[in-house]
């Protein structure tokens, strides 16, 4: 199969992959990054009924990181002083002051965010839905990898992928078969076998990217354990480029994922 003849698809305008849906739970906060002429560090959090909801990573109060706070309800606390913030960005309670109704000048910047399809998107500027991509894949993992995204995107075009479920880790030419803005999909065949791979970009600096990783949600749990395997591979031989490593075939080697 080419890569070269996939098919290409603008992808939404404004909208960045920041995490796998699995991997925000109810009450869950984790932080964020996105690259840009000026930087996103993000507070991203879901509430306990299940809502997401993404603020600069600074509480107004003294500036201390809201990812290193916790979840009440459907309020994220700062762990300073426990200054507590609704989903709209308002602050809602201040501990010191437990009668007082906070100002509504005292608001957290926020961004629109939304869990679509398995995956949490934060967007600059309009909330829109409707141009979230729909793929239909399920989580597999993310991982960090010290590398720019249009290298890994031409790594990802040459790449195999695992395919059986035996010993000898057969494997099979992968294409792109939709690549948008913000992402792209992964085919390989082998035999009666299909496969598809979704990976999901997000810029950190323009030498780290975070990948997204998601699965066709009918595979097989140890296809997905090869798969989760061959991510961390890919990871190492992204960051190690042009050096000799053993391929999931003991009998050749190769020097790219």
């Amino acid at each position: 199969m080419n890569a070269d003849h996939s098919e290409f698809v603008e992808g939404p305008d404004g909208w960045i992959p920041v995490a796998l849906s699995v991997d925000l739970p109810e009450a869950g906060v984790m932080r964020a990054v996105i690259a840009g002429a000026q930087p996103l560090d993000l507070v991203v959090w879901r509430s306990r009924s299940g809502q997401v909801s993404a603020f600069d990573n600074r509480c107004p109060h003294r500036g201390m990181r809201l990812s290193f706070g916790f979840v009440r309800g459907e309020r994220l606390s700062c762990i300073y002083h426990g200054w507590q913030y609704g989903e709209d960005g308002g602050c809602r309670h201040i501990p010191a002051h437990p009668d007082m109704t906070p100002p509504t000048s005292i608001c957290a910047n926020t961004y629109a965010c939304q869990d679509h399809d398995g995956v949490v998107w934060v967007s600059k500027g309009a909330d829109n839905s409707d141009d979230l991509p729909n793929f239909g894949g399920q989580g597999l993992r993310s991982l960090s990898v010290e590398r720019g995204e249009t290298v890994l995107r031409k790594l990802l075009a040459e790449t195999h992928l695992p395919v059986s479920l035996t010993s000898d880790m057969q494997m099979a030419e992968a294409a792109i078969a939709t690549q948008t803005r913000t992402s792209l999909v992964l085919e390989a065949r082998s035999d009666a076998k299909n496969l598809r791979l979704m990976v999901h970009f997000q810029k950190i600096t323009p030498d780290r990217t975070m990948l997204h990783v998601q699965t066709s949600p009918e595979l097989p749990a140890e296809l997905r354990i090869s798969l989760s395997r061959w991510a961390e591979r890919f990871r190492w031989s992204a960051e190690n480029l042009g050096t000799m490593i053993n391929s999931w075939d003991a009998t050749s080697q190769e020097t790219h994922p």
